[in-house]
């Protein structure tokens, strides 16, 4: 283990752990020179193993890269066909860096269980695998090597970037541990991984991505990582299911989504960077009395996403209450984030329609430029079941006392934000039968 042992007809080359290149003589490993994996200058970034012999570099040796059950690094030599060449498939004892996106470390730790100083740098694109939520690296030549997720903990984590010294506000982590059974040792010493990432949530027509920045020499880039899974916005933001079909949570990512009338459409909002989408919605409208003032806004919005649109579950609940504003009284829907912490509720800055035919007071929400009409889209406020309830919204809707309110008075009331400011603005009257 931890030594790649390759033989060139008759003669074995020996790739040890420390970065030396050895050649067996009469049974013993004769020091002949140096490797290293990592691309340098104008070399491709490829997987394959440069090294010289003697002060004289040789030909480099393409290697395929796997993940092995204890997320250990396995080795095999690619093309075993030519000049001859054969080599056993090695393990490497070590721990497992992520510097970028594009490029995998593999820190090799010796048998005595310390860092020898040599990495093996394996090139690939990396990606969060649907069903599992494991990190795929789509390896550059071809194939692909897995890193399974921590089984005792949430795999991913979606954070606020708190370090001001890294560009973006956002932070993915991917917890992962390597054990490595190191000789003398009874049970396997678990190394946890160093994978983090910041920078910002987006959506694509092709699903959920993180922009990651990433420093190449003096300058910044960003390397998208694809998410394979589901995505729905929530109250409070997004959620994440590792399959396709949304029952299996991953992660929640923190988010705000608010109706924004100046364009009749909402606004999704994504992740602490608060990458903002457009979006149109349909669905339902979902209260009861039993529930007091929370009700469930459900359906699909058509977001507005790099390369084109695509389809996101969509699901809010909500709490409605009554407010003045510029001395009349405002109906105000805030998102129910938080049971206990109240500053997490947000406006959802939702307008609509009042109507009163004298046995019900519904309020039709906007949803569209179009008036609101559809049933499916409002809800009860008050009933004549109830007069009390009744004749105290009616006295709200219409900013008159208790006393003042005409239960045979049928009417259609506006709730509009104009320029940012609400306005309420009676539609049509109609006396009772």
């Amino acid at each position: 283990m931890n030594e790649l042992k390759v033989n060139f007809g008759t003669e074995t080359r020996l790739f040890m752990a420390n970065g030396d290149v050895a050649i067996i003589t009469d049974g013993q490993p004769r020091v002949r020179g140096r490797w290293r994996s990592q691309s340098l200058n104008d070399d491709p970034k490829d997987n394959q193993l440069r090294y010289e012999l003697d002060g004289v570099s040789q030909d480099p040796i393409d290697l395929e890269y796997r993940f092995n059950e204890d997320n250990q690094l396995q080795a095999t030599v690619k093309d075993q066909s030519v000049d001859g060449i054969t080599a056993d498939p090695v393990t490497y004892f070590g721990q497992i860096v992520v510097p970028d996106p594009q490029q995998l470390h593999y820190e090799l730790i010796g048998e005595d269980g310390k860092l020898t100083g040599r990495t093996l740098v394996v090139y690939g694109d990396i990606e969060f695998a649907e069903e599992t939520n494991d990190l795929v690296v789509r390896l550059v030549g071809g194939g692909e090597a897995t890193i399974q997720g921590a089984e005792q903990t949430e795999s991913l984590e979606a954070i606020r970037n708190t370090d001001a010294d890294l560009l973006g506000d956002d932070l993915i982590r991917f917890n992962a541990f390597t054990k490595n059974l190191l000789p003398g040792q009874a049970k396997p010493k678990r190394y946890r991984a160093q994978i983090e990432f910041t920078g910002k949530w987006d959506l694509t027509k092709d699903g959920l991505r993180f922009a990651a920045n990433v420093q190449r020499g003096t300058s910044n880039k960003n390397v998208a990582i694809a998410f394979g899974g589901k995505v729905k916005a929530i109250t409070a933001g997004f959620a994440y299911f590792s399959d396709a079909a949304g029952t299996k949570l991953a992660f929640t990512i923190s988010g705000q989504h608010t109706w924004d009338a100046s364009s009749a459409s909402w606004k999704l909002g994504l992740g602490y960077s608060n990458q903002v989408f457009t979006a149109k919605f349909s669905g339902a409208v979902k209260h009861t009395f039993d529930n007091g003032n929370v009700l469930e806004l459900s359906g699909v919005a058509s977001v507005k996403a790099g390369g084109g649109k695509t389809a996101v579950d969509f699901s809010i609940t909500a709490a409605y209450s009554w407010e003045k504003a510029g001395g009349k009284n405002k109906l105000v829907f805030k998102a129910l984030v938080s049971g206990d912490d109240a500053s997490l509720n947000y406006d959802l800055n939702l307008e609509g329609n009042f109507v009163f035919n004298g046995k019900s007071l519904v309020f039709r929400f906007r949803f569209s430029n179009q008036t609101p009409s559809s049933n499916s889209l409002q809800f009860e406020l008050a009933f004549s079941g109830n007069e009390a309830s009744l004749v105290e919204n009616l006295s709200l809707v219409l900013d008159v006392d208790r006393n003042q309110v005409d239960l045979s008075l049928k009417f259609s009331m506006e709730m509009r934000f104009v320029a940012g400011t609400y306005v309420k603005k009676l539609k049509k009257t109609k006396a009772g039968a």
